[in-house]
């Protein structure tokens, strides 16, 4: 019978490889749904969640310095799309891209 340590390696190993596949399962995704924004600004600002999430519309607004018509726009195309989400304290948040099969 194997020893316990081969038994941890072998579960490291393959929650290692896991977490490599999955990792690059979602990059993959939200590399799709950014080729898919129609303008540059609604890139931006699902870049910007992405990176930095939970943001509020002023913190959007502070950080990417667009016109708050701009932002505006951009977050509410993306909420259309289902690419972000909106909670109740108003933060926004990038949606889960496997919603979307």
């Amino acid at each position: 019978m194997a020893s316990e340590g081969t038994w941890d390696e072998l579960v490291k190993g393959l929650a290692r490889d896991l977490a490599y596949s999955l990792k690059e399962e979602l990059y993959w995704a939200h590399y799709q749904r950014l080729r898919a924004q129609e303008s540059t600004s609604e890139k931006l600002v699902y870049l910007h969640l992405l990176r930095a999430q939970p943001q509020t519309f002023t913190g959007i607004l502070r950080s990417l310095d667009l016109s708050s018509y701009t932002v505006d726009q951009a977050l509410r195309r993306l909420r259309a799309r289902g690419h972000i989400v909106q909670d109740q304290s108003y933060l926004y948040w990038v949606s889960e891209p496997e919603a979307e099969s």
